[in-house]
């Protein structure tokens, strides 16, 4: 009984620790033409304009699709919010969230339990909406255009571009 408590009593910390680290993130919402993408920021401690920081993009996978502005930290958030990481590699890092019903990519139909991917030229307007977003940090805050990159888990790692 004792192991079973002190069990669920590491866990319930450690929810505790990365909850609070992932509230280091700002709620934004970035719109372009009419259309809402909801994002989270993570700028480095003594953010200085003067200087440039590497930009990571994180996208979620299709569980953390929604407009809570919330799920998307599950996974991957406490990793760039470890207060170690942000001392060592201060960076500017976005987690934007798809809409409920999008993904990332565009999808056709699903044959045999599996999806199709759709070659197109324009992206789908979850993944637009993440490129403007990028676009308008790279322009108006300090990032390092020289150090974007590009993290994903699941749908998030099927990025094809």
């Amino acid at each position: 009984m004792k192991k079973i408590f002190y069990f669920v009593a590491c866990l319930l910390f450690i929810s505790l620790i990365a909850k609070s680290q992932n509230e280091l993130y700002m709620k934004k919402e970035f719109v372009y033409k009419g259309d809402t993408l909801h994002y989270r920021v993570l700028f480095p401690d003594n953010y200085d304009k003067s200087k440039s920081y590497p930009l990571v993009l994180f996208l979620h996978g299709a569980g953390e699709r929604g407009k809570d502005n919330e799920k998307q930290l599950i996974h991957g958030a406490s990793l760039f919010s470890d207060k170690a990481t942000r001392t060592n590699y201060p960076a500017i890092v976005l987690f934007p969230q798809c809409s409920t019903n999008g993904f990332w990519v565009k999808l056709g139909d699903k044959i045999n339990g599996k999806y199709n991917f759709l070659i197109t030229k324009a992206p789908d307007k979850s993944l637009e909406l993440v490129i403007k977003l990028v676009d308008f940090y790279n322009k108006n805050e300090a990032v390092d255009s020289k150090r974007l990159y590009v993290l994903g888990i699941s749908m998030g790692g099927i990025l094809l571009i």
